[in-house]
């Protein structure tokens, strides 16, 4: 088969949207990609996965300025692309899209041929997948509640304070990032030996 979407003048449809047909500037931007040169193809990576990872990373468009300085591609055009494959891997893992089948929507795309740039796709797509997957995890959770995302720690010596002097004791200090909803909060808490001793137990126990 030639086309998928020949015959009848439509987009072609994709595995990784049920059945749907693909939109325009997805199908125009995976043709952009497929035009890029093969460097950049085999680099995209080095843009793309940070942006997997955070969206909203403020230093995400001065990697993309770089990357097409290093290639001499025009940013204007290579956008598109980028954008697609943004798309394109976050249809696919949304719904834990096998990666044959994944391959099988990238053909289609082509015009129904494996184009080399499929192959600098599927290099990456599962751990593209895993970490997308982790992502849609962790909102799904914070949309209905705080979630905690990261710990930072630092261990203080108590010596001496208006309520007694030569304590000697170490407290932890454990600053908890958490998501809730679209915002990022912390909180700092101070624990003594007994409370890390008892936070170290229920991590022993539950952790898996």
């Amino acid at each position: 088969m030639k086309e998928e979407h020949a015959a009848d003048g439509q987009l072609p449809a994709l595995r990784a949207l049920g059945g749907a047909r693909v939109s325009t500037d997805v199908a125009t931007g995976w043709h952009a990609f497929i035009a890029l040169p093969q460097p950049a193809k085999d680099d995209i990576w080095n843009v793309l996965a940070p942006l997997l990872r955070n969206p909203a990373d403020p230093q995400n468009p001065e990697r993309f300025q770089q990357f097409c300085k290093l290639h001499g591609i025009e940013a204007a055009a290579t956008a598109p692309a980028l954008e697609a494959l943004n798309r394109l891997l976050s249809y696919a893992s949304a719904v834990d899209l096998p990666e044959e089948d994944f391959a099988a929507d990238l053909e289609t795309l082509s015009g129904g041929t494996h184009d080399p740039a499929i192959a600098s796709v599927l290099a990456e797509y599962a751990g593209a997948k895993a970490a997308l997957r982790t992502a849609a995890l962790r909102a799904s959770i914070a949309d209905h509640g705080k979630l905690l995302t990261r710990i930072d720690w630092r261990v203080d010596d108590v010596s001496s304070s208006n309520h007694g002097l030569e304590f000697k004791a170490p407290v932890m200090l454990l600053t908890f990032h958490f998501r809730e909803g679209q915002r990022e909060e912390r909180i700092t808490l101070q624990l003594l030996p007994d409370t890390m001793r008892e936070l170290q137990d229920v991590c022993s126990r539950f952790v898996v």
